[in-house]
């Protein structure tokens, strides 16, 4: 378990080597993200693409990113994600907190954001 970054302009990319996104994983990335931010890159985006599943300590870390990098005028996006995992973003509504994109030249010009969309109800 472990991330790798990659720089481009003012942007750092965090690349997430692991399908979990648990309590193994996400004290590294929150002293990772914490350093980044003391070093003054405050646009960090966070690779999803090898995500499969988060826990609720993932989901609160990210929030807490969110805000350092918000009072530094910077922000967390998030790319690359899987259906089921943006389906947990848009049900307890933080796609109105993070910017999400469907992959990374999108996350890196700041084009084509995810927007929500409907979810229909299905009855058995």
């Amino acid at each position: 378990m472990t991330v790798s970054l990659r720089t481009t302009k003012n942007k750092v990319i965090m690349d997430i080597h692991c399908s979990r996104l648990d309590g193994g994983i996400v004290p590294v990335m929150r002293k990772t993200v914490s350093d980044l931010i003391e070093k003054g890159f405050t646009n960090i985006l966070l690779n999803f693409s090898q995500i499969n599943s988060l826990s609720s300590e993932a989901l609160g870390f990210l929030i807490a990113a969110q805000k350092k990098c918000v009072r530094k005028r910077g922000e967390i996006s998030l790319f690359g994600m899987r259906n089921d995992i943006l389906a947990i973003f848009y049900v307890i509504q933080l796609d109105e907190y993070l910017k999400l994109y469907s992959c990374e030249a999108d996350a890196l010009n700041r084009v084509n954001p995810l927007v929500k969309r409907r979810f229909k109800v299905v009855r058995y």
